[in-house]
């Protein structure tokens, strides 16, 4: 289970990546250029040990035709995305030899509008390149307010309210998707339900949410309550044991004399896989350098 709103976005695109046919669809009015089954891809790009590059999902569907397509979610506005998103997308066609689409997704429109703006390479008047991603904000986004709608796809629904999440008013949305959820199996409801939750955050629309779970009669919202809470409080040890680990991974390469990078440091203090920093754990011990930790 997702414990923050940007890993939940990205959890429902790798588990269900179909999500992207129907969001084209509903976008764009037009057949998605991804077809067949897909695959979702390391994301460690990486190519020279100081320059570090982990996109946040990467789907790679065969086609026919193969494309590629790295999502991204973007809160805020940052300038130094784009020279990451343009070597995503060279990278990849690069070592793949097809078709890359670069698509980035916000809870802000005006971050949605920034990130599909042109980006130049090269003097104005001729630029040697000129990349520009799809970036997609809540206005782009349809959301689904009706229960039956909803009821059709249910995985989708769900998408959109977490794309919305920072709406003022998710009332009718958030609804029909509880109602919607009444209509496929109660724990693949419960599950959903508990998903949808992690992934609003802490927002007013989670608080919407949590008051249908508590008020409203469905099948699976049975013990959804105690879930919650019991949920909460094996995220907060989870990330306290991550954070001991984590700081350990540091002390060490610190006390070995290994200079530790800004994006390493930042990229260990991130990372809430205690099976993950374990194994960074037992590397520290003999990296020669800091990205040794990555081999």
């Amino acid at each position: 289970m997702p414990d923050s709103p940007h890993e939940a976005l990205h959890q429902v695109i790798r588990d269900h990546a179909e999500v992207l046919g129907r969001l084209y669809t509903q976008v764009f009015d037009e057949p998605p250029p991804v077809l067949g089954a897909a695959t979702v891809l390391n994301v460690d790009l990486t190519e020279v040990r100081p320059m570090i590059r982990y996109p946040d999902t990467v789907l790679h569907y065969a086609g026919p035709p193969e494309h590629i397509v790295v999502v991204e979610s973007q809160t805020d506005p940052d300038p130094e995305k784009w020279d990451a998103w343009l070597y995503y997308l060279a990278y990849l066609r690069t070592r793949y030899g097809c078709d890359v689409t670069v698509l980035v997704l916000s809870p802000n429109q005006s971050t949605a509008n920034w990130a599909r703006q042109p980006f130049r390479i090269g003097p104005a008047r001729r630029p040697t390149n000129v990349f520009q991603a799809i970036g997609l904000g809540p206005q782009d986004i349809p959301t689904v307010a009706d229960a039956t709608e909803a009821g059709r796809d249910v995985v989708y629904a769900m998408f959109t309210v977490l794309v919305h999440r920072l709406d003022p008013a998710p009332e009718s949305e958030l609804t029909a998707l509880a109602e919607a959820l009444a209509t496929i199996d109660i724990e693949t409801a419960k599950s959903l339900a508990l998903f949808t939750d992690a992934g609003l955050g802490a927002t007013v629309a989670q608080q919407i949410w949590r008051s249908l779970m508590h008020t409203q009669e469905f099948d699976y919202q049975s013990g959804l309550a105690a879930e919650y809470e019991a949920r909460g409080e094996a995220r907060g040890e989870a990330r306290g044991e991550a954070r001991g680990r984590a700081a350990d991974v540091l002390r060490i390469l610190e006390r070995r004399g290994v200079t530790v990078p800004e994006e390493v440091r930042a990229r260990i203090l991130d990372c809430q896989d205690p099976a993950q920093l374990t194994t960074w754990l037992d590397r520290a011990l003999d990296a020669h350098t800091a990205t040794d930790l990555f081999a």
